[in-house]
């Protein structure tokens, strides 16, 4: 189309239709993607799109969740490293492209959904529908490298969890009004490494129970730590 008709195309203020070529495009430009759906597995996993066109293209996400969706590409003159959860920035490139969608491992309980967009031009655009089911079994797992540690030291409490979580812990045996027990944070989400610190105002030694609670289900996994002076 000349460039004035095209304008006002692009503006959708003109229809074009041509019998007997069901695919003429105004514009000249092309879009088709390798599949407009993706049924994510619990697990999560990494699922590949094909985009065939003639054009620039770009590709954003839509979802709601910050920890859902991921999506990378493959292509000539790509920009942007990846798009996530409904970034204000999109990725871009030229021609045909491959997209990588990596989809998160699912949560206990959350069924999620959100979408990949892609545009050529300001006519073209062509959704992928990703979807997710619930984690039908929630995981609440505890673990720390190590069960004895001093005052003033630092160490890892390792989170495995498919669910929302809080970390407690009470003293056992020991000076309780001496001992406390500082984390970075103590809420979390899904897999996380927290990092704790005893400190000892007094007493030789002391034993502490760290819990940590399932904030879905109210299941409880606990660790048993010792805590000593720092020699």
């Amino acid at each position: 189309l000349p460039p004035v008709l095209l304008e006002r195309y692009n503006n959708s203020e003109l229809y074009v239709y041509t019998e007997g070529s069901e695919n003429f495009n105004p514009d000249g430009l092309t879009l088709s993607l390798s599949t407009s759906y993706i049924q994510a597995d619990e697990e999560g996993g990494e699922y590949i799109v094909e985009v065939k066109t003639n054009g620039e293209w770009t590709c954003g996400a839509q979802c709601w969740n910050p920890d859902f969706l991921c999506v990378t590409a493959e292509g000539t003159n790509i920009k942007g490293d990846s798009v996530c959860y409904n970034a204000d920035h999109v990725l871009t490139g030229t021609g045909d492209a491959t997209l990588r969608v990596k989809v998160r491992e699912a949560f206990y309980g959350e069924s999620r959904d959100g979408g990949v967009i892609v545009e050529v031009g300001r006519r073209h655009s062509m959704r992928v529908n990703v979807e997710q089911s619930a984690a039908l079994e929630e995981r609440l797992e505890l673990n720390v490298a190590k069960d004895s540690v001093a005052s003033g030291e630092w160490f890892d409490l390792n989170v495995s969890s498919n669910s929302n979580w809080h970390i407690d812990w009470n003293v056992l045996d020991g000076d309780v009004s001496s001992v406390l027990l500082n984390f970075d944070d103590c809420y979390g989400r899904g897999n996380k490494t927290v990092r704790a610190q005893l400190d000892m105002q007094g007493g030789s030694s002391c034993t502490i129970e760290v819990h940590l609670f399932s904030d879905i289900t109210g299941r409880e996994q606990t660790v048993v730590l010792t805590g000593r002076q720092n020699e």
